[in-house]
């Protein structure tokens, strides 16, 4: 039981680290964006780590109730830009 808390514990921890990850590369891209620059790189990066944690591939262990949470936010997020 102890090592499934505490592996429950790691999973979250990733998920909140890449979750910060994300909220930072967002920070610079706008910032980027706003300077007229583009960063095509990191744009992907972000997509890939969105979709991790949207999915729980990619080494991101989501948990399932965590997991569509996320998934509810970052789809909220995609139709507020106006992403497709």
């Amino acid at each position: 039981m102890l090592i499934a808390l505490l592996a429950q514990s790691v999973g979250d921890a990733r998920i909140v680290n890449y979750s910060g990850i994300v909220r930072g590369a967002t920070q610079k891209l706008v910032k980027e964006e706003l300077n007229g620059q583009r960063d095509d790189a990191l744009i992907l990066r972000l997509d890939g780590i969105i979709d991790n944690l949207q999915t729980g591939r990619g080494g991101i262990p989501a948990q399932q109730e965590l997991q569509r949470r996320v998934s509810d936010r970052a789809g909220r997020a995609e139709k507020a830009c106006g992403a497709t």
